[in-house]
């Protein structure tokens, strides 16, 4: 198990990582199974989890409702 400072560090390190992509793909579970779609990651600083804006009345929004883990994933051109 991590402490504090080995997570802070840990969040330091994937927030430079991800620094300046616009778009990762946000995979959900459904009762079908996983559901990977592209979203635009909202720029915050140092921030320990992204944020991928959406309505609350989509179908992922659902999906989180069942099945609140999700994964992500980023990539460079």
């Amino acid at each position: 198990m991590m402490n504090n400072q080995e997570h802070r560090e840990a969040v330091e390190t994937v927030s430079h990582l991800i620094k300046g992509i616009e778009i990762a793909m946000l995979i959900t579970v459904t009762e079908e199974g996983p559901v990977s779609r592209p979203m635009e990651i909202q720029e915050v600083e140092f921030a320990e989890n992204p944020l991928f804006p959406t309505k609350s009345d989509t179908d992922k929004c659902g999906h989180l409702q069942q099945h609140p883990e999700v994964k992500s994933t980023a990539a460079r051109d």
